[in-house]
């Protein structure tokens, strides 16, 4: 044993994700995993978060042309999606609390462990709805940052086709023009990155907090948001060198999937490519014998690539449950060596007192 638990918990997690992929009936229990990895999986890649923030100057402008009908419609059209953003986080998270619950019991039940963890996976739903909110002003500054790093460049693009002319210069909106050379000022463009730089890490710590200790802690403890918030705290201030070593082995993992991926992207890069120039092909030719054709052939081809997305991702499951289980086994590691220090300070605090009694002291 080291005196980091990032190091520790490597072999047991090998050995419990070895545990769980073996034993009788394992091809169905693979399948079932690989299904709550695929819906957490599929979630996630929408971020967890998706809303847009509407420009309701510029709808309004648009209602002499487009018509109140239109408006509407977008504005229901914004609040499903909305809605289904929600959902999709309350699935998102749920799958996650599932599949903790499988590799701990070792077990696959979908329907029981989705029903038994909903109301976990809805409060730390809300958690991120609210850290989304009280962020938005971050994103802000970053996305502006980036919208001016753009007109920079472009700007330098255009002197160097030797032109005097800047974007902000050819707007004809003059206040529009003037917010661009404001933000394309040297002094205000270095501010904002500064600022966003301090934006992205905020974000950075905040997320990392709430996925790598609120998660877990909500899980293994059983403990609400608000105490497994505190407690998440707590244990990263009296922990720092155990987290630092955690992120470092983490940053490690992060390069070596990502490269194996990289690796697989660039070995099946053309054929996806030419098997999606097929599938326009043929969506297009049964578009024009009939639009319904058409559409029915492109929902037959969504299926098709999200089963086969599904075959993938069940294939890789055990990456992805080695992943969960060292994530697990190292809170439980930091967990009890937080309860060895209580009574380790307990002991030491029983014998200072019975020396003070003592006779001899």
């Amino acid at each position: 044993m080291s005196e980091f638990f990032a190091i520790d918990a490597l072999s047991p997690a090998f050995d419990r994700t070895m545990k769980f992929f073996s034993g009788p009936n394992l091809l169905i229990k693979w399948l079932k995993f690989g299904f709550i990895v695929f819906v957490f999986m599929i979630l996630s890649g929408q971020g967890g978060m998706d809303f847009g923030s509407p420009d309701m100057n510029g709808v309004a402008n648009m209602a002499p042309t487009i018509g109140q009908d239109i408006i509407l419609i977008v504005i229901i059209a914004l609040i499903a999606l909305v809605v289904l953003a929600i959902i999709a986080l309350f699935l998102k998270n749920t799958a996650f609390f599932s599949i903790l619950e499988s590799l701990k019991s070792n077990d696959v039940r979908i329907i029981e462990y989705a029903m038994k963890n909903f109301l976990k996976g809805v409060y730390f739903s809300l958690l991120e709805i609210v850290a989304f909110i009280v962020m938005l002003p971050l994103m802000i500054i970053i996305g502006v940052t980036m919208l001016a790093i753009v007109f920079v460049f472009i700007d330098m693009f255009i002197a160097f086709l030797g032109s005097s002319a800047t974007i902000a210069s050819t707007i004809q909106d003059p206040a529009f023009s003037g917010i661009l050379a404001t933000l394309t000022d040297p002094i205000v463009l270095l501010v904002l990155v500064l600022l966003s730089i301090i934006s992205i890490i905020i974000l950075m710590v905040v997320g990392y907090i709430m996925h790598q200790f609120v998660k877990y802690l909500m899980f293994i403890e059983g403990l609400g948001l608000i105490s497994a918030l505190g407690k998440s705290v707590s244990l990263i201030i009296g922990n720092l060198l155990q987290i630092v070593i955690l992120i470092i082995i983490q940053v490690a993992f992060v390069i070596l999937v990502g490269g194996v991926w990289f690796l697989m992207g660039l070995v099946l890069i053309i054929p996806l490519i030419i098997g999606g120039l097929l599938f326009a092909v043929l969506v297009g030719i049964a578009a024009v014998i009939s639009p319904l054709l058409g559409i029915l052939v492109g929902i037959i081809g969504i299926i098709l690539f999200l089963v086969l997305l599904y075959i993938v991702i069940t294939i890789f499951s055990p990456i992805y449950a080695f992943f969960f289980n060292y994530d697990m086994i190292f809170l439980e590691m930091l967990l009890g060596k937080g309860k060895a220090i209580k009574g380790v300070n307990a002991t030491k605090s029983v014998n200072v007192q019975k020396r003070m009694s003592s006779p001899t002291a």
